[in-house]
């Protein structure tokens, strides 16, 4: 799937017209339309993000999917298998700094959803929570990997 299409089936899925997106999003709907059609395949970060806030989407799975970025993408290959792969000798630390990442970001994520009432920061806390929440669900995926290697790794010395 494309941009667009993932823009497309999410704002269908919402149930919104592109002119009601771009009301709300302050995306000019024959933007849209464009990135949509997959005549801009890969349109501004600024306006993803925008659009972002009024779909069921993450800002960091449209990054994926134009071949920015990836630290933080559970589709990652790569990630998986690093550390899949990683020998069992050395899965306690990055185990360690991995739960503690996880619950420290639990924290901030619960701050700055008590602070998001404030209207003068409200997109931009909605943007942040999001990308710290996708970062969580990573880690929480990587702990998940590194908890069956330690606990299959127990198993086999039992």
């Amino acid at each position: 799937m494309n941009i667009g299409e993932i823009i497309k089936s999410s704002r269908e899925r919402a149930g919104i017209s592109m002119r009601e997106l771009g009301r709300l999003s302050g995306v000019n709907s024959s933007e849209i339309s464009k990135i949509e059609s997959g005549l801009r395949p890969s349109p501004n970060l600024k306006t993803l993000k925008k659009l972002c806030r009024y779909l069921d989407i993450r800002l960091n799975d449209l990054i994926f999917e134009m071949g920015l970025g990836a630290t933080y993408n559970p589709k990652n290959k790569i990630l998986i298998d690093y550390y899949k792969n990683l020998d069992i000798k050395n899965v306690k630390l990055p185990y360690k700094a991995l739960k503690y990442k996880y619950n420290d970001t639990l924290k901030q994520i619960k701050k700055f959803n008590e602070m998001k009432e404030d209207k003068r920061y409200h997109d931009e806390l909605i943007d942040l929570i999001k990308i710290l929440e996708y970062e969580n669900d990573t880690t929480k995926f990587i702990l998940n990997i590194l908890e069956e290697k330690i606990l299959s790794n127990f198993l086999n010395e039992s």
